[in-house]
């Protein structure tokens, strides 16, 4: 079953300054966040954000922006239309 929302697809971009400030756009939802990591579902799949003291400054989701601060360590993409099984994050994240 999709999920139609009635949102138009936003572009998705990233700017990072000087790994400490990471600005996103295309955001359509954030999944889970933490100091250690951010999972976010974007235009172009979901976005896991790593590392330390990590906080989220600004969320508007209507906008589709996320601004984050903190020291960034990795972002990393899921594949997309991948199958969906029962796994951990981990192992979906990184297969």
């Amino acid at each position: 079953m999709e999920k139609n929302d009635n949102r138009t697809a936003l572009s998705h971009n990233i700017s990072v300054a000087d790994r400490k400030v990471i600005n996103l756009t295309g955001v359509r939802d954030v999944k889970s966040f933490d100091e250690l990591e951010i999972l976010a579902e974007t235009e172009l799949g979901m976005l896991l954000i790593r590392g330390k003291g990590l906080a989220v400054k600004t969320l508007s989701l209507d906008k589709g922006i996320v601004n984050i601060e903190g020291e960034l360590e990795a972002m990393v993409y899921t594949r997309q239309g991948a199958k969906k099984e029962k796994q951990s994050l981990a192992k979906r994240l990184f297969s």
